[in-house]
């Protein structure tokens, strides 16, 4: 029965995406249709083993609502492609029937390089349904930030202040005592080169 439906996914990349003053590149995004209240097709023929009674049933519920008809599939790829969002999409038929122990984007877990696209919230979106990504560049993020965070200069710079405060170094230091601190630093093998 699963033969005669089709359902399907919708993935692109953003070339360039911006996390909390991060810049990763080639992101991907899985769009999912959000806020439909009834399924494409019965669940029974959607979700392989279907039990309503299962406590977990609403996962697989969900999944399976998140999936894109092909006119909606389509009509999202037209958009993407003539939006802002810079983003060329992909369409790929959904595995059907999908296992009871699936669940849509929304339960994943989001956080400081996880979260949601809203596509539907830009300004010229016009489409009739809601969409919205999900997106995961933690791995880029993370990678980022630390090379962000671990500049030898600074780190050098950073040990040297941390050396000051435990020679004595204070807010309203004389000239003579922040000139020992000075002499002390420079024994211990710190250099300061001033740039232009």
């Amino acid at each position: 029965m699963t033969d005669t439906i089709k359902l399907y996914h919708v993935y692109s990349k953003l070339p360039v995406y911006e996390i909390k003053g991060i810049q990763c590149h080639d992101i991907h995004i899985s769009w999912f249709v959000k806020d439909r209240v009834e399924p494409p097709a019965p669940y029974e023929i959607l979700i392989n083993h279907y039990d309503p009674q299962a406590g977990h049933v609403i996962h697989p519920q969900n999944a399976v609502k998140e999936l894109f008809t092909i006119e909606e599939a389509d009509a999202f790829s037209a958009y993407l492609t003539r939006s802002k969002i810079d983003a060329t999409p992909i369409i790929k038929a959904a595995e059907l029937p999908i296992e009871m122990n699936r669940a849509g984007f929304l339960e994943f877990a989001v956080g400081e390089a996880s979260g949601f696209y809203r596509a539907s919230e830009e300004d010229d979106y016009d489409l009739p349904f809601t969409v919205w990504g999900y997106f995961d560049a933690k791995d880029q993020y993370v990678g980022a930030w630390s090379e962000k965070v671990t500049n030898p200069e600074i780190d050098r710079t950073q040990k040297m202040l941390e050396q000051a405060i435990a020679l004595g170094l204070r807010k309203k230091a004389k000239p003579e005592a922040l000139r020992a601190i000075a002499q002390q630093l420079v024994e211990k093998g710190y250099h300061v080169t001033i740039g232009k």
